[in-house]
């Protein structure tokens, strides 16, 4: 594996540095993606007390593991990549179709499968394996160390992202600028879902926080193409039932350690979230509101 700087981190390097780029090659296709470090972070909306939209709460999140997160959303040329392993990859589910455009019309456990399938393929580094990044995990990489509403500031213009509409459909994957850890598309373009099961946020501090037990609806984050700008927001969370699709919906991969996969991709052996007492001071971040299937659209 190699990386636009001569040579891919050691995924197992004692140092890599956040956004490190880690090369992958999926049946010949090479795709990137970005080192997440260990940290800890404000997780929420300070201000949900007022607000009461959808559950949001500011609270302490520590995150004890690092992790690569794929540097833009699966693309419909690395959805079907997967036809090697397993014909129905040959048929592209999306609506808006082209190679550099994210897959959608997918739903959770279409993504679940196609999760698994990669695992089976063999293609992830020695000591990784594919899987859905919790609902922590995705907003401290889409934060990257802004506490702001988006990575990029409070504001949101058609110049930052692909949302409300002012496109009507997707745009293909790094149309935008990235934050700074490298990561494409965290705002809008198409929801992403996260590995969690919807639960409410606690308000004392966690560790390493894997949602809820089992429910009706998985966590989707980062808003879409038809999103209104709240919905697009780092805190914003949404939610989707396991079976739901649509063309406003995608998931992006996470590379983590495979001892802590379990076999059904979305159960990463976290154990309960760690709970203690620290108080959490305040981050920006904006409104998180709700539409399609119960989420930012």
């Amino acid at each position: 594996m190699t990386n636009e700087r001569g040579s891919s981190p050691s995924p197992f390097s004692p140092s890599p540095s956040a956004g490190d780029p880690l090369n992958v090659t999926i049946d010949e296709l090479e795709v990137v993606f970005r080192y997440c470090p260990p940290g800890t972070f404000l997780m929420g909306d300070p201000d949900e007390p007022l607000r009461k939209h959808n559950y949001v709460y500011q609270h302490q999140v520590t995150l004890t593991k690092g992790f690569w997160l794929l540097e833009t959303p699966v693309t419909q040329e690395l959805w079907t990549s997967m036809k090697k392993w397993e014909w129905v990859y040959k048929w592209n589910p999306a609506h808006n179709k082209g190679e550099n455009l994210p897959v959608e019309c997918v739903s959770w456990r279409d993504c679940a499968k196609y999760t698994k399938t990669l695992n089976k393929s063999g293609v992830a580094p020695k000591g990784l394996a594919f899987d859905f990044p919790t609902e922590a995990e995705w907003e401290y990489a889409c934060r990257a160390g802004t506490t702001t509403r988006y990575y990029f500031g409070d504001e949101l213009t058609p110049e930052e992202a692909n949302f409300g509409n002012n496109v009507g459909h997707t745009t293909p994957v790094k149309s935008y600028a990235p934050n700074a850890w490298g990561l494409y598309d965290m705002h809008g373009n198409v929801r992403e879902f996260c590995s969690d099961w919807y639960e409410f946020y606690p308000t004392e501090p966690v560790t390493d926080p894997t949602g809820g037990v089992r429910r009706s609806e998985r966590v989707d984050r980062g808003g879409s193409f038809c999103s209104h700008p709240g919905c697009c927001e780092s805190a914003c969370r949404g939610t989707c039932p396991v079976t739901f699709t649509g063309t406003n919906v995608g998931f992006r991969l996470v590379l983590r350690d495979a001892e802590s996969i379990q076999e059904e991709p979305g159960k990463a052996k976290a154990g309960k979230a760690k709970t203690g007492k620290a108080k959490t001071g305040k981050a920006k971040t904006g409104e998180a509101k709700t539409g399609e299937a119960k989420a930012g659209e």
